[in-house]
């Protein structure tokens, strides 16, 4: 039976491995890591584009931002045969020593949202062990890159006349990172049985406020772009041993 087509992200086929960073602006960047690539649809936040890494198939798509629009797109993947998910995405960081352009690869996700848990009722989530680990993997035999790894808290707004009080209590509790998307992503995993983990980004200082990391980021501030260029190819080659191990 031929698969539906996707409502929201108007595809109806998509490889097991699957990258999802938030911007569809990223989606073209990773675009040009792939061979044979080529955009197969592009709907309200959703772009999709499908090629290959040393010989596995890849389906990127974004997902937006936050929860909700993850959520949808997340769904719909499984649907069209998803399997694998990365988040490729970036993040605000919680302590003094991460810097612009660092990788965060979270072992647990703190649910400070609302999509998330709807699918458990549980405080925290972890990824996928084995996405988790060939992250670690990948991440450890890509030179030049600092990377860490501990617990990322995910939540619904930035702009909230609290909020530097809300990151300096997460701060002092050791948490790396926050965004608004891997609580959903890990969950929902869970709950549709395919398997997920996450490397963000660091795109500002725990000194700064959100939207001056933000907006240096979208200006294209050179650490951390070069962050994103890392988050990529850690994703890439994490993807690439686990269709390794699934062929055994």
């Amino acid at each position: 039976m031929k698969p539906e087509l996707q409502p929201h992200l108007m595809i109806s086929k998509s490889s097991p491995f699957v990258l999802l960073p938030g911007d569809p602006g990223r989606v073209l960047r990773i675009k040009k890591f792939l061979k044979s690539s080529k955009q197969i649809a592009f709907n309200r936040e959703y772009r999709t584009i499908i090629g290959f890494y040393k010989g596995v198939e890849v389906t990127v798509t974004s997902t937006g931002i936050g929860g909700p629009s993850l959520a949808i797109a997340l769904h719909e993947l499984v649907k069209c045969g998803g399997k694998y998910f990365i988040r490729v995405g970036s993040c605000g960081s919680l302590q003094n020593y991460l810097k612009i352009g660092d990788l965060i690869i979270p072992n647990k996700v703190y649910k400070d949202d609302g999509t998330s848990k709807l699918f458990s009722k549980t405080k925290f989530v972890k990824p996928s062990k084995r996405v988790y680990d060939a992250l670690i993997q990948s991440a450890k035999k890509t030179s030049n890159i600092r990377f860490f790894t501990g617990i990322n808290r995910s939540h619904d707004c930035f702009y909230l006349k609290n909020q530097k009080k809300i990151s300096e209590e997460f701060h002092k509790k050791g948490f790396l990172s926050e965004e608004m998307e891997a609580a959903t992503l890990f969950s929902m995993s869970k709950y549709l049985g395919v398997e997920a983990g996450a490397v963000l980004n660091c795109v500002d200082t725990f000194s700064q406020k959100p939207e001056e990391g933000i907006k240096e980021y979208a200006l294209k501030n050179k650490k951390a772009m070069l962050g994103e260029k890392n988050e990529i190819m850690v994703s890439l080659e994490a993807l690439k041993k686990i269709s390794r191990g699934e062929k055994k």
